[in-house]
């Protein structure tokens, strides 16, 4: 028996009330040469009994286990891509939803490219709220994205976009389970490091969910966020230094730390900033701003913004 094409990875944890949705979204896509591996972190609710269900119903789904939680996503992404047959390798995070097409337009994207070192595919998204409703599109209109920008944000809205070829994903090794937040920035980092590209489909080929799980566990961990991040610059720093970029790493933390609420760690990392590259305008802005609070913190917001629709992350709003 061939080999699946695609081999689709959902990590799960108490997913009982998405799990279904998701799933169900797999099964309609229009390409159907995949396998459906769910890797469930030790969930404490009903959620392999309705995975359970699905695989009574399509051999092509299949259900792996951890031991214990892990407390992270990167765990059981690595589990699944460990087992993972596929030519590909997508993912789907539990409570997000494909739209039918997506794979197959992905896949027509790496079929139709003349790029021999491209390895991921990513696209637009839906952005959904507690009600049902689409409040917003986030269209990536660039592209490509190049290094060294990538070691200044994470060009791919989210997992949930990501077809790569499944050869880089061993190449570049397991996902870093010692990240809670960005491992999937580290994840691409490392990508483009080893000469790799990433691609995008300008449209929306999933939605992405906002519920009171997810908002309130972002609020909660922003620090922990701003961890990930710092961890990242010094696991990267050699090619921070490589690019020049070392300044840049400095002032990313300063502004998240600041927007993360320790007004004096982000100061401490503007200084540094501006002591590795004095020219570098940005940090100066990002200290003064740090002293004005609440309108310092809606000002950088609004940069922030303004950023991303120059550099080709757009999100239009609907009415």
């Amino acid at each position: 028996m061939n080999n699946p094409k695609v081999s689709i990875i959902t990590p799960t944890y108490n997913s009982s009330l998405f799990i279904k949705r998701t799933v169900e979204s797999v099964r309609a896509q229009t390409f159907t040469d995949w396998e459906y591996l769910i890797v469930d972190d030790h969930s404490t609710d009903n959620t392999t009994e309705l995975i359970g269900e699905f695989i009574r119903q399509d051999p092509r789904i299949k259900l792996l286990q951890t031991s214990q939680n892990s407390g992270g996503p990167a765990t059981p992404k690595n589990v699944g891509v460990e087992r993972a047959v596929g030519q590909y390798i997508a993912f789907l995070d539990h409570d997000d939803e494909w739209l039918p097409e997506k794979l197959a337009k992905q896949l027509k994207a790496f079929e139709e490219s003349k790029d021999e070192k491209l390895c991921i595919v990513s696209c637009g998204a839906n952005l959904i709220n507690d009600k049902g409703n689409c409040f917003s599109i986030y269209n990536p209109i660039n592209e490509k994205v190049a290094i060294p920008e990538i070691l200044l944000r994470n060009p791919i809205y989210s997992n949930s976009s990501v077809l790569m070829k499944s050869e880089v994903a061993y190449a570049v090794g397991k996902r870093d389970e010692r990240m809670k937040y960005s491992e999937d920035w580290d994840m691409w980092i490392r990508v483009m490091s080893l000469g790799y590209n990433i691609t995008f489909i300008n449209e929306p080929l999933f939605n992405y969910y906002f519920h009171e799980n997810n908002i309130t566990k972002a609020s909660k961990d922003k620090l922990i966020k701003v961890k990930d991040a710092e961890y990242v610059f010094q696991k990267h720093y050699d090619l921070y230094s490589k690019y020049n970029y070392v300044h840049v790493g400095y002032f990313r933390l300063g502004i998240m730390y600041f927007l993360g609420g320790d007004t004096k760690t982000s100061r401490s990392n503007f200084k540094k900033s501006i002591k590795t590259k004095k020219l570098f305008l940005p940090a100066y802005i990002g200290w003064a701003l740090s002293f004005l609070d609440v309108v310092g913190v809606s000002i950088i917001n609004f940069l922030i913004f303004l950023y991303r629709i120059f550099k080709g992350r757009t999100y239009l709003i609907k009415t």
